[in-house]
């Protein structure tokens, strides 16, 4: 994945990072990601979305029209909140890397992750969906 506008404008939705170090049900819900993202692949967009309940989830990656899946397990320490994802995002024949999300309140107080893989790393705000 790599971010094509990191410094884009945050809708007023954006997670807030007090609500979600709240409690273990802080980030239960779906969540998208406001940055435009893109496979690093072949540069085509893809839409990430991360749904927890009680700090385990899934995340769900949307590219060319096919859905890949990966479990998730976060927990909230030292004021950040880390989530791990447990195995590569797989789909048909494809997958996309596993990356490590560490998570924290960026200066307006939305919740900005920054994701690692072994290739690549990027940054975005989360919404959420329902």
């Amino acid at each position: 994945m790599v971010a094509l506008c990191p410094d884009a404008g945050i809708p007023a939705d954006t997670l807030k990072y007090d609500k979600a170090v709240k409690d273990n049900h802080g980030l239960d819900g779906l969540w998208k990601s406001t940055t435009s993202l893109v496979s690093v692949s072949d540069n085509t967009p893809i839409e990430l979305y991360m749904e927890f309940k009680k700090l385990k989830g899934t995340l769900i990656i949307v590219n060319k029209s096919s859905r890949y899946t990966a479990p998730l397990k976060a927990s909230i320490k030292n004021n950040k909140i880390y989530i791990i994802q447990l195995s590569p995002a797989r789909g048909g024949q494809d997958s996309f890397l596993a990356y490590k999300y560490i998570c924290s309140a960026d200066r307006k107080g939305n919740l900005v992750c920054n994701a690692t893989s072994s290739e690549n790393s990027v940054s975005f705000n989360l919404v959420r969906v329902k």
